[in-house]
């Protein structure tokens, strides 16, 4: 038997050119078992407070690009996040794995998807995004950003089960155009500041000749793992 409660409380200030959003949260389990547990319990709890605080900003202005009109944004983004240490060793796991390392995920409360595990973190994520949006449609044709985490404090409970030691995590480089309405083009590139490498990247290309057809090209790369075309 396992009983799960997460409770999340924020609030968000701001205008329509700055936002503040601080938060709390609490994730709480509770186990019962019919086999014993590694300390020989049959029943453990678990309750771990997170805090956070996010905040954004966005500046606007026109620019022209090849005699077309846009109104480009800038767009930085700063998030804490405490999240204190739990021995969770003794507890068991069901579904709890490793997220990936990607933009949206970088701003997570968590490394883990599922209940069982809860990381801790001391940490400071930062990043900024630019958009060019076609000032006769609104339609968004071209997007650029980055983003990088870092570490206040070794972060203990990891997927891999190796503490994080280092402060400054990789850098995340994401891009996406549609500057014609057929062709969309991205690409996401993961560098790393400690081996001054690429560590991940993934190309992309999608035509769209019309409704309900479209024709996808990728390619991702994973440094000492692997290398894949999708068609």
């Amino acid at each position: 038997l396992r009983m799960h409660l997460l409770a999340d409380v924020s609030r968000r200030w701001g205008t329509p050119g700055w936002w503040v959003e601080p938060g709390l949260k609490l994730n709480a389990a509770v186990y019962r078992t019919d086999q014993p547990l590694a300390d020989g319990r049959r029943s453990a709890r678990r309750a771990i407070p997170i805090a956070r605080i996010d905040a954004g900003m966005a500046f606007e202005r026109d620019s022209t690009v090849l005699n077309r009109r846009f109104l480009q944004t800038l767009e930085p983004r700063l998030r804490y996040l405490y999240t204190p240490f739990r021995d969770q060793s003794r507890l068991p796991n069901y579904d709890a794995a490793g997220t990936d390392f990607n933009v949206v995920s970088i701003f997570d409360d968590n490394a883990f998807s599922g209940i069982d595990r809860v990381s801790d973190a001391h940490q400071i994520t930062a990043g900024a995004t630019s958009r060019w949006l076609d000032s006769d449609t609104g339609i968004e044709r071209l997007r650029g950003g980055m983003v990088q985490r870092y570490l206040l404090k070794d972060q203990r409970i990891t997927p891999d089960g190796v503490p994080v030691t280092q402060r400054l995590s990789d850098v995340l480089l994401f891009g996406q155009s549609s500057l014609t309405p057929r062709w969309t083009l991205g690409a996401a590139v993961q560098y790393s500041p400690e081996t001054d490498r690429v560590t991940r990247s993934v190309l992309s290309t999608r035509y769209s000749p019309g409704p309900f057809r479209t024709l996808g090209l990728s390619y991702r790369f994973v440094r000492g793992a692997s290398e894949q075309v999708d068609v």
